[in-house]
């Protein structure tokens, strides 16, 4: 009897990391200048050593192959686009080419770098920023360049600019701004700007 249920247990186990594994594979289309692939991917949030790691099954019962984000350009799914970007990062001196989840689609595309950075000694570093895209021009928006950067982007929006200006709209409302700017619309008063806990 303790071997049948051992027996189940072990099962049960072993589906439920299979269909974890199956999960976290993507159906999509990865574009690049020499090969464009169609299948499953999951996209490594873990950069090591400066590069992104594409994980690709042609099927989900397939091998899954290791590929790179530096060799190609995009990814287009159901699920939600990604463009390369060339990201700063704690390791990369010249920083690591990194296929970015689109999180804003508009007149400007917003992207989010959220990332574990590891190095060889294995130190782990968060990383989180956002990079837009306007036209051909990709540019990163940090805290400190945020006020210059949305001058750049938005600036053409009076309304959102003064709201800026005033630190009525900031950092943190950055893909707030960004989906009004996409609208055409200004944002509306009595939005605070200061992350819960902060001053």
């Amino acid at each position: 009897m303790k071997n049948a249920i051992f027996f189940v247990l072990m099962l049960v186990a072993v589906v439920a990391v299979n269909a974890q594994s199956k999960k976290r594979y993507v159906e999509g289309n990865l574009q690049g200048t020499n090969q464009n692939l169609k299948g499953y991917f999951w996209f490594d949030n873990a950069l090591v050593d400066g590069a992104q790691r594409i994980y690709y099954k042609e099927t989900l019962e397939s091998d899954k192959k290791e590929l790179s984000a530096s060799e190609f350009d995009r990814f287009e799914s159901a699920d939600g686009d990604r463009e390369k970007f060339r990201v700063a990062n704690a390791n990369a001196t010249r920083g690591a080419e990194v296929l970015l989840p689109r999180i804003e689609k508009g007149k400007i595309n917003l992207y989010k770098y959220d990332y574990v950075v590891a190095n060889q000694k294995h130190s782990l570093n968060r990383e989180n920023h956002y990079y837009i895209q306007k036209g051909l021009v990709k540019t990163r928006v940090s805290f400190n360049n945020f006020k210059d950067k949305m001058k750049e982007l938005v600036g053409d929006n009076k309304e959102l600019m003064a709201k800026i200006k005033n630190n009525d709209l900031g950092y943190y409302k950055l893909q707030e701004i960004v989906a009004a700017y996409n609208s055409g619309m200004s944002m509306g008063t009595g939005l605070n700007d200061v992350p819960s806990g902060a001053n």
